[in-house]
């Protein structure tokens, strides 16, 4: 899908430069203007699929909705594209493919946070001998034995990059380079990274507090609170890690991620402006609508913009915890 930006810019021109009909006298005055269609159907998730917030883009800063030709133009605008996911959810990575498909004549690199750092050269190699090949990309990066949902998931964001050619990144530092973060601190990158990639000023308290919190309520409430800050400083290094492979792409980029990554206020965005002040980053949640949500929660504005989708399941993420 491409935009056609210049035809919005036009449009907007014109918009702008052609002064108001004059009121009929007597009439009624004019209605407030109609909200932007719902974009993203037809949905593969089915719960408060009928909800008015499902489909809506929604800036929650300016409190008001967006149409798909208003974000996509707000993307093709910006240096870095941050598609915040729920890893699991079919619906999300069918949008973040559409949303990649209208950046294609930028050329972006798309970075994923589910390839680790040590295999971009597997990576190369296998687009080197099968550059079109969606299908069999996740095999080859053993993508389900490490632990991400079903690589047809995300076969749509992978045929998107490889159908146009685009460069793609590995993002993540590795399951072994994170558990060694948790036991001994970020020195453990070593003193080379941990100063490149921005982590060696401590976080500001309170987004400290919160990265914490996180860490303990993805656990249900499981994890011993003397592991927390280790847990927090290996999200740090994730963060930092993707930011960096953002910024090492030298050009405009896509981030294929978890919506905790991709919160602009201790995100990656935060990593990304630290390290190039005035970058143009757009941070993106795709929501799930709560049972009998009709309005977006207020407080949900750490993100630029949302993308309202139904709810994939009511499955309790704490059960097994509690099995456990």
């Amino acid at each position: 899908m491409r935009v056609p930006l210049l035809a919005l810019a036009l449009l907007a021109g014109c918009a702008t430069s052609t002064p108001p009909a004059p009121a009929t006298p007597g009439a009624p005055p004019s209605a407030e203007p109609a909200p932007p269609p719902p974009a993203g159907a037809p949905w593969t998730a089915r719960l408060d699929a009928d909800s008015p917030l499902v489909g809506r883009l929604w800036d929650p800063r300016a409190r008001r909705a967006l149409s798909l030709q208003e974000f996509l133009q707000r993307a093709a605008q910006s240096d870095f594209v941050l598609l915040g996911e729920k890893h699991d959810h079919p619906d999300h990575h069918r949008l973040q493919a559409l949303v990649l498909s209208s950046l294609v004549p930028r050329k972006p690199t798309v970075v994923f946070e589910m390839i680790d750092l040590d295999q971009q050269q597997p990576l190369d190699a296998f687009l080197q001998a099968h550059p079109r090949d969606h299908e069999a990309l996740g095999s080859a990066l053993s993508w389900e034995q490490r632990g991400w949902p079903a690589w047809p998931l995300y076969q749509p964001i992978a045929a998107a990059a490889l159908g146009a050619g685009l460069p793609l990144r590995a993002g993540n530092i590795s399951p072994a380079q994170a558990r060694a973060v948790v036991k001994n601190g970020l020195a453990s990158l070593g003193e080379d990274r941990v100063l490149e990639w921005g982590l060696k000023e401590p976080m500001e308290a309170t987004s400290w507090a919160s990265l914490q919190q996180e860490m303990k309520d993805a656990h249900c409430g499981h994890l011993p609170d003397r592991i927390l800050p280790g847990m927090a400083d290996a999200q740090r290094a994730r963060d930092a890690a993707m930011a960096h492979q953002l910024l090492a792409a030298g050009g405009p980029a896509v981030l294929i991620a978890g919506a905790g990554h991709t919160r602009s206020d201790r995100g990656v965005p935060l990593y990304l402006r630290a390290r190039r002040p005035g970058v143009r980053t757009l941070s993106v949640a795709f929501r799930e609508v709560q049972a009998g949500q009709r309005e977006p929660d207020p407080q949900d504005s750490v993100h630029d913009l949302l993308w309202f989708t139904p709810r994939l399941d009511d499955s309790d993420p704490c059960a097994a915890f509690r099995k456990g």
